[in-house]
């Protein structure tokens, strides 16, 4: 591996869990937050309104954050928080 991890720009994630299936839908990927002590990568898809989690390590996806969010753009990761800016 290269050390590269490529994001598609459109697409559906998903990830089995104990409760189903967990998914997300990455449409406009936008911006980006990485939290080392997690071991998280935040994508925020700006078409789909919502934050998709991504494993540092391998990539994969792990959950996304939907809401009161509207075409999320910038992400910042500060101690344990992640700020959202959005429309």
């Amino acid at each position: 591996s290269n050390g590269w991890t490529v994001f598609a720009d459109r697409g559906t994630h998903c990830r089995e869990t104990k409760r189903g299936v967990s998914c997300g839908r990455l449409d406009g990927a936008w911006g980006l937050a990485a939290h080392p002590q997690r071991g998280l990568l935040f994508v925020s898809s700006f078409g789909s309104d919502e934050i998709l989690a991504f494993s540092l390590d391998k990539g994969k996806f792990r959950y996304a954050l939907t809401g009161d969010l509207d075409c999320p753009e910038g992400l910042a990761v500060l101690g344990d928080s992640l700020y959202v800016a959005s429309f």
